[in-house]
Formats: structure tokens, C-alpha cells, sequence
């Protein structure tokens, strides 16, 4: 029954705090892909004196994201099915085929949505698929949707995205260009809407210079990744150490 309320309210702050009480220090910093960075976001919003620096990579402005027809139509069904109060999980990992056979990962997971197959090794997929993806909560699911097609009258755990101007520190914002989950555009309206002023935003694909396009996963696991991604942010992190 846990959604994206839970996760920012109860365990990034945890989280956070233990990192800060181990390692003695005031401040962090941040690397999140995905929902990890929307969830530094909200963070940022909230404790700004606790990350240093913040990197997204594949992280939306969900309001009004410009998914595609499939993923918009999944959502809605969601929202029309699925019990929100149930404490009741989506198979992700039975969906995508747990055993490693490597077409029931379906068009879906390898057309760029998930992740562009051309920009990973076949043992890489089959072993995320195997080790590296869980069951999705409903409430989750639908705490997406219900942010994705909201109105002016939006109230809920994605209030923070009308605060992203408080987010203040160094920020590198990275997306992929055939990404389905996190469209280019809506990571870029989500680093505009920063208040710090020294924020980065930069899309990888091929128009920009690399050697694939990058879908939403091998932006970290991508064959090019360690060649074209890593050293984005690696540089940057150094830069503000």
C-alpha cells in the first residue's frame, strides 16, 4: 500500500540522515535515476542545505508529461482498475519474463521505452531482468497517474514540483532522446523550472554528437554509457566537491 507520499515523506529522509550520520557530513551529493530523482527533487525542495549537488538522469516533470499514446492509455486504464488502497503489487517481474528468456521482455521493454537494445549487451538485459526489477506497488502506479492528468486543482505527494525553485544547488540534468518514460521534454521543463543558477541540461543522442540514441535504462547500463554518460557526471561532481 506504499506510494510515491511514503517514499519521499518516511524513506528518503532516512535515507539521507543516515548517510549524513555515517559519513559526519552536513551535505550530499545526490545522484538519481528516474523515480530516484524525482524523489531528490522532492528532497531538494524541502532540505536544500542537505544536497550539495544534484544529478538526474532519465528524472520527468510529470504534470502533463508527453508520454506516448501506449504508456498514456496504460495509465488511465490504471487509474480505472486498480484498487489505490490495496496493498496489492503490479508483476512487473513475472511481466517481463524473471527466468531470462529473452523474448518475453516483449517490444515494449526494448524499443526505447525502457531501453533501446541496440545500446546494451544481451547479458546485461537478461540479468536486469532477472535481478534488477521489482513488483511495482498500485498506489505507486496510480500516485503517477493521478499527477500525469491533473488539473489546476492537483493536491497530492507531487505538490513539490510547484516548488522546484527552491531547489538551489549545482544541477546536472541529463535525459535520453528516445526515452518513453521520461520524454526529453519533460526532463528539460523540470530543470528550467530550478531556481539554482547553475544548472546543466544535456540529451543524449545522436543529433547531440553520441553514438546512440539512449532510451531510459542504458543511460546507466548502456554499452556507451561508461564512454558518453559517466564522464558527465563524474565531471560534475568533481567540479562541485
Amino acid at each position: 500500500g506504499w506510494g510515491f507520499g511514503e517514499y519521499t515523506g518516511l524513506d528518503m529522509p532516512a535515507v539521507i540522515r543516515l548517510v549524513l550520520e555515517r559519513t559526519g557530513c552536513s551535505s550530499l551529493h545526490a545522484v538519481g535515476h528516474s523515480m530516484g530523482g524525482i524523489l531528490l527533487y522532492a528532497h531538494a525542495t524541502r532540505r536544500s542545505d542537505e544536497i550539495r549537488s544534484l544529478v538526474t538522469l532519465g528524472t520527468p516533470s510529470l504534470r502533463n508529461a508527453e508520454l506516448r499514446r501506449r504508456e498514456r492509455r496504460l495509465l488511465r486504464l490504471a487509474l480505472k482498475v486498480m484498487p489505490e488502497s490495496a496493498a496489492l503489487r503490479v508483476p512487473i517481474r513475472g511481466l517481463i519474463g524473471v527466468a531470462g528468456n529473452l523474448p518475453t521482455l516483449g517490444a515494449w521493454f526494448v524499443d526505447g521505452t525502457v531501453v533501446n537494445a541496440d545500446n546494451i549487451e544481451t547479458d546485461v538485459m537478461l540479468k536486469m531482468a532477472q535481478e534488477a526489477i521489482d513488483d511495482v506497488p498500485f498506489k505507486l502506479i496510480c500516485d503517477v497517474a493521478k499527477r500525469v492528468f491533473a488539473d489546476d486543482d492537483y493536491q497530492g505527494p507531487f505538490e513539490f514540483e510547484e516548488q522546484l525553485f527552491r531547489v538551489d544547488c549545482p544541477a546536472l540534468v541529463m535525459s535520453g532522446a528516445v526515452d518513453g518514460i521520461a520524454p526529453p521534454s519533460a526532463v528539460e521543463r523540470a530543470a528550467l523550472r530550478l531556481g539554482s543558477r547553475q544548472v546543466r541540461y544535456r540529451e543524449m543522442g545522436t543529433r547531440f554528437g553520441d553514438r546512440i540514441d539512449y532510451g531510459h535504462i542504458d543511460l546507466l547500463v548502456g554499452k556507451h554509457a561508461p564512454a558518453e554518460v559517466f564522464p558527465w557526471v563524474i565531471e560534475f561532481l568533481v567540479e562541485h566537491d
